[in-house]
């Protein structure tokens, strides 16, 4: 029996006990039976989510081993295209044929460098963001300042230990 099956039943028994004047010693009964159920499956769901959640931090630090790796070649990569631009710089020549590569410096598409602080340049030339400060928010809120457009919240989360 899957879990909200489980749940289902323990509403439904309830629910008749709300609605009936059933034997109160039966219906203990029975919900003790359907809480033995759905611990037992809880049981399972945890075992399998903590599987799931291993699984996870696995591929997690693989893909962490993977990045630095190709960090790590890209790297390599960037030494040696720059190792061949200063070369063929100094050569002089306006192409090199090699094998299946040509090699040819062209120009890129022009870029902007910016010298100075963005504050520095004209306004129409800056962007600006606007965020909440919800570290602020959060104080001003918990010391009892009514702001309108926000309010402190606080949710439940299933935690298991």
């Amino acid at each position: 029996m899957k879990l909200y099956e489980i749940a289902d039943q323990y509403a439904q028994a309830i629910g008749r006990a709300l609605e009936t004047e059933d034997d109160a010693e039966a219906l203990t009964r029975e919900l003790e039976t359907i809480t033995d159920s759905f611990t037992v499956k809880t049981e399972a769901v945890v075992g399998f989510l903590r599987n799931v959640e291993a699984d996870a931090d696995a591929f997690e630090a693989e893909s962490a081993r993977l990045a630095d790796r190709a960090k790590t070649i890209q790297a390599r990569a960037d030494r040696l295209r720059h190792y061949l631009e200063q070369e063929f710089r100094r050569i002089g020549l306006p192409e090199i044929k090699a094998g299946l590569a040509t090699l040819k410096l062209v120009k890129n598409p022009w870029a902007v460098e910016v010298m100075v602080p963005p504050e520095a340049l004209p306004a129409k030339y800056q962007r600006v963001t606007v965020a909440p400060d919800k570290v602020a928010l959060k104080e001003a809120l918990a010391a009892g300042e009514i702001i309108d457009g926000a309010r402190l919240i606080q949710n439940d989360r299933l935690k298991i230990y």
